[in-house]
Order: C-alpha cells, then sequence, then structure tokens
C-alpha cells in the first residue's frame, strides 16, 4: 500500500471539517471575549473615575459643611466669653456704682451675631435675652437700692429734725433750770439725744449720703 498516496488522499485541508469548525468557533470565542473584556476594563475604569470623583465631592461637602458649622460655633463662643467675662460684668457695675441722687443710665451692650440662621442663631438669640435681662435686673436692683435709700434719707432727715428741735427745747430748759436734779435729768436727756442724732447721721451714712 502506498501509504502517503493514502494519507494525501484522505487529509483535509485545516479549515475543513470539524477540526476546522472547532477551530473557528475557537476564534470566535476568543475575540468575542478579548471583546468583553476590553469592555468590563473600560466599564472599571470610568466607575474608578466615578467613584474617584465623588470622594472627592464627599470630602469637598464635609469640609464646607464641618467649615459652616465651626465658623459660627467659634464666634458665638468668643462672643459669649467676651459678654460673660467683660462686657456684662462692666455695664452692671456702671449700673450698680451710680450715686445715689443721679439717674441711672442703661448702658448699650452690642448683641452677640453669627452669620447663620440654624441653631447655633437659635442660642446667640438666647444669649442676648439672658444679656438684656441681666442688665434690666442691674436697673431693678439699683432702682430698688435708690428707692431704699431715699426712703432712710428722708426718715433720717425727719429724725434729725425733731431730735434738732428736741435739743433746742432741752437748752432752753437747763438755761432756765436752777435745781440741781433736774438739771442732771435733763443732761440725761441731752446725751440721749444727742445719741439719737447720730443714729439719725449714721443712717444717712448708710443711705449714701453725707450728714449735714
Amino acid at each position: 500500500v502506498d501509504i502517503p498516496a493514502m494519507l494525501d488522499a484522505i487529509s483535509l485541508e485545516p479549515d475543513e471539517s470539524y477540526y476546522g469548525f472547532i477551530h473557528d468557533v475557537s476564534g470566535i470565542l476568543q475575540a468575542r471575549a478579548d471583546e468583553l473584556n476590553a469592555a468590563a476594563q473600560a466599564r472599571s475604569r470610568l466607575y474608578l473615575a466615578a467613584a474617584l470623583l465623588v470622594m472627592a465631592a464627599a470630602i469637598i461637602a464635609v469640609l464646607f459643611v464641618s467649615r459652616s458649622i465651626v465658623r459660627p460655633l467659634k464666634q458665638l463662643t468668643d462672643q459669649s466669653m467676651a459678654m460673660a467675662e467683660r462686657h456684662l460684668p462692666r455695664a452692671v457695675r456702671t449700673v450698680l456704682d451710680t450715686p445715689v441722687g443721679e439717674d441711672v443710665e442703661v448702658p448699650t451692650l452690642a448683641p452677640i451675631k453669627v452669620r447663620t440662621r440654624d441653631e447655633v442663631a437659635d442660642v446667640a438669640d438666647t444669649l442676648n435675652v439672658v444679656q438684656s435681662a441681666a442688665l434690666e435686673l442691674a436697673v431693678d436692683q439699683a432702682m430698688l437700692r435708690r428707692n431704699v435709700a431715699d426712703a432712710f434719707v428722708n426718715l433720717a432727715r425727719r429724725n434729725q429734725n425733731l431730735i434738732s428741735r428736741q435739743l433746742d427745747f432741752i437748752t432752753e430748759l437747763e438755761r432756765n433750770e436752777t435745781r440741781t436734779g433736774t438739771l442732771d435729768n435733763l443732761f440725761r436727756l441731752d446725751h440721749l439725744a444727742t445719741r439719737m442724732r447720730r443714729n439719725a447721721e449714721s443712717l444717712l451714712v448708710l443711705a449714701g449720703v453725707e450728714a449735714s
């Protein structure tokens, strides 16, 4: 048997028959797989870029929100500390140190302001209300002290007038009296009246008025 001639007679081309079909299908599948792989890589790069953009936007949003919250809080803290430590105590002392007889002038305090419209602004409004209430309380206390001082002054002046008239009358009695026992009693009355006059002068001092 001519083996080479027989093999040539039964041999087929590589792209023919079942083996050629398998080869072609394998190439088509490989090409399709490469195409799908390239598309998947492109989508993954797109998703990665989108994720980076979203993360960057989130970081920017967080920074913006935190800054919008921290800045008003810092302003509120600084202004409230200045109010509590300097402005309000100074204004209250000014009101309470008003001399008796002078009109009480209510100092003007700058309100606490923050550039926001959220809960921080509500806290600032509450602190302004507290500041106004403290000033009103100081003014009321000063007016009460002034009224009490006026009452003390009025009472002391009336006592002084009565005691002065009493001392004048006792002095007249002493001048016209010759009996020793009666003079001793008049001197004792004079001494008691003098002590009463000193009490009236002390009452004037308590009221903040210099005794005449």
